[in-house]
C-alpha cells in the first residue's frame, strides 16, 4: 500500500468542483469546453481507490463489514434523506407522496440509486468493485480487466438506462485495477507524454464525454472515452504531483472532504430548484439568464454543503453517517 499524498486531495477537490458544475448548470458539457476536458473526474476516484489497493487484505466479515460502514450505510442515510427532501415539496399532494416513495424503491432495484440522490450510484459501484477485488487473484489483472470490460461493453450496448449498477459496477473494477497497476505511471515521463499526447488528439479529434452512472457517453465513441479516460488521469496526477496548483489549500479541502459534497448536494440543489422562492429561475428564457440563475443555486447549494461539513467535521456523534 502506497502512503496517501496531498495532491490527490488537490486533484479530488477540483474533480468535485468540476462535478458540482456540471450538476448546477454552469460547466458546459459540449464539446472541446471544460466539462469534457475533465470528463475523467468519476473514473479517476476509481482509479484513484485502486492505487491504495492492499493485496493482502482479503474478504471477510471484518473487511466486508468495513465497507458496508464505509460505503452502504451513507448510501441508505442519504438516498432517505434525498427522499425526504423530495417528499417536504410534496407535502400537500398525497399523490405525488406515493409516487416518490414508489419511484424510490423501483429506482433503486432498476438503476441502483435513486433520481432524488443520484450521485449516490457511485457509493454502490466503488462498493463492488472493492469487494470484488478482494477476490480476484491479482496475478491474473489482465484477464479481469477483460472479463469485466466485456461486460461493461455488453451492458452499453444492451441495457442503457436499465441495470446501471452492472454496467457502471464492472467499469468501476476496470478503473480501479488500471489505479493498482499504474499508480506510478505518472512518474515515468514516457507514459505521461503519451498520455498527453492521446489525452489532446482525442479531445481535439474524436471528442468524447463519458457518464459512468449509466455507463455511456453522452456523445462520442465508448471504448474511445474509456481509454481517453486513463490518458487523462496519468497526466493530471502528474500535474499535481509536481507543480503547485494555485489555491491548492481551497482545493484540497474540498477534496479531503468529497464524500460530503457527493451526498449532500443533488438534493438541495434539486429542493432549491423546485421551491417556490426560486422556482421562477428555470422559467429563465435567455442562455446568460440561465446561466446566473443556475450560478445563484449553486452558490447556494455549496454554501450549505460547505456549512454542512464544517459543523458535521466538528462532532464525532454524526462521522458515522459518512462512513467514518
Amino acid at each position: 500500500m502506497i502512503e496517501r499524498e496531498n495532491y490527490l486531495d488537490s486533484i479530488a477537490g477540483l474533480l468535485i468542483l468540476v462535478m458540482l458544475g456540471l450538476h448546477f448548470g454552469i460547466i458546459s458539457g459540449e464539446e472541446h469546453t471544460i466539462g469534457p476536458l475533465f470528463s475523467f473526474y468519476m473514473a479517476w476516484f476509481f482509479f484513484k481507490s485502486g492505487m491504495f489497493h492492499q493485496f493482502d487484505k482479503k474478504l471477510t466479515k471484518k473487511s466486508i463489514g468495513a465497507l458496508v460502514k464505509k460505503l452502504i450505510v451513507p448510501f441508505i442515510v442519504f438516498s432517505v434523506y434525498g427522499l425526504i427532501l423530495e417528499l417536504i415539496q410534496n407535502t400537500y399532494d398525497f399523490h405525488s407522496i406515493h409516487k416518490s416513495i414508489y419511484s424510490f424503491i423501483v429506482q433503486i432495484l432498476l438503476m441502483g440509486f435513486a433520481w432524488c440522490n443520484a450521485p449516490l450510484w457511485f457509493l454502490l459501484a466503488l462498493f463492488v468493485a472493492r469487494a470484488v477485488t478482494m477476490v480476484l487473484p491479482f496475478r491474473l489483472w489482465w484477464i479481469w480487466v477483460l472479463v469485466f470490460g466485456s461486460i461493461a461493453i455488453i451492458h452499453n450496448f444492451m441495457f442503457v438506462e436499465r441495470y446501471n449498477y452492472i454496467g457502471n459496477a464492472s467499469l468501476a473494477i476496470v478503473y480501479y485495477i488500471a489505479g493498482c497497476k499504474l499508480k506510478n505511471a505518472h512518474n515515468s515521463k514516457v507514459l505521461v507524454g503519451i498520455s498527453l499526447f492521446m489525452y489532446l488528439v482525442i479531445f481535439t479529434f474524436f471528442p468524447v464525454f463519458l457518464d459512468i452512472r449509466s455507463n455511456s457517453t453522452c456523445y462520442g465513441n465508448y471504448l474511445i472515452a474509456v481509454t481517453s479516460s486513463i490518458f487523462g488521469i496519468i497526466f493530471i496526477n502528474y500535474i499535481f504531483h509536481n507543480f503547485k496548483i494555485p489555491f491548492g489549500n481551497i482545493i484540497a479541502f474540498v477534496g479531503k472532504n468529497a464524500m460530503f459534497y457527493l451526498v449532500l448536494h443533488w438534493p438541495i440543489m434539486m429542493f432549491l430548484r423546485n421551491s417556490p422562492p426560486l422556482e421562477p429561475m428555470s422559467l429563465c428564457t435567455s442562455d446568460l439568464n440561465v446561466f446566473f440563475c443556475n450560478l445563484i443555486i449553486g452558490l447556494i447549494t455549496f454554501a450549505i454543503c460547505t456549512a454542512a461539513c464544517l459543523l458535521l467535521n466538528k462532532s464525532s456523534k454524526f462521522k458515522w453517517i459518512l462512513g467514518r
